[in-house]
């Protein structure tokens, strides 16, 4: 059966959303301790270097699974998916461009040792109809051997589209992390957020390097590493 993501026909209340930020994001808070940013960094001094695999235009064409976790990096087209890939892998492995809707198929990179990261089509602006059932395809295919970073634009704020792939890791449960480029957003949903609310969205820069050791972290808590 074809996967069909389900759009909102009407605009969503930011009040709206921000509640299923909150509800949605899985972890009490990206402040981790001292040891746990250290331990995951010397894992992943492991796991690199990162070498490009293979390019997947459609699910039946993606490389057979293994023992290694797979981690999606996801969001709207030229939200940074690329260069925050090349932020972690300390090399200009993934294309970069700033024509949207650049990248029109699954790019698997593959890591020295249980790790592979996925650098899927961006949705919305510039990317064609297909580009989220590509993406809900390959969830539904893999299931539980896969985790998600979703990247949500900090200058544009939360979308209809951005609500569409949470329920769509949602629906298919699987672990995510929300990571903000830039920190507009996540200052503005910290201040908002309810008293007793564990959301927290990681700020990121990967032209600055801010919130990359954190990442490194979240995914290798995403992917059961540590």
């Amino acid at each position: 059966m074809r996967f069909r993501p389900r759009i909102p026909r009407n605009k969503i209340p930011r009040e709206v959303a921000l509640r299923i930020l909150q509800l949605a994001d899985p972890y009490d808070g990206l402040m981790f301790p001292k040891k746990i940013l250290e331990s995951s960094c010397r894992i992943w001094n492991t796991i690199l270097p990162f070498e490009f695999l293979t390019s997947s235009p459609n699910v039946p064409a993606i490389p057979h699974q293994t023992q290694k976790k797979e981690v999606v990096i996801m969001g709207a087209s030229n939200v940074g998916k690329s260069s925050f890939l090349n932020a972690l892998f300390k090399n200009k492995l993934a294309f970069t461009s700033k024509r949207p809707g650049h990248t029109k198929a699954l790019n698997f990179f593959e890591g020295q040792s249980r790790l592979r990261l996925i650098d899927v089509p961006g949705y919305g602006f510039g990317s064609t109809t297909n580009q989220m059932e590509l993406l809900g395809e390959y969830i539904t295919a893999r299931g539980s051997n896969s985790a998600a970073c979703l990247l949500i634009d900090a200058r544009k704020g939360i979308k209809e589209l951005d609500l569409v792939a949470f329920s769509l890791l949602l629906d298919h449960k699987l672990p995510f992390q929300v990571l903000d480029c830039e920190n507009i957003l996540n200052l503005e949903l910290q201040q908002r957020r309810p008293k007793g609310s564990h959301l927290h969205i990681q700020a990121i820069s990967s032209t600055l390097g801010h919130g990359i050791t954190q990442s490194k972290a979240a995914i290798c808590q995403l992917s059961g590493i540590v």
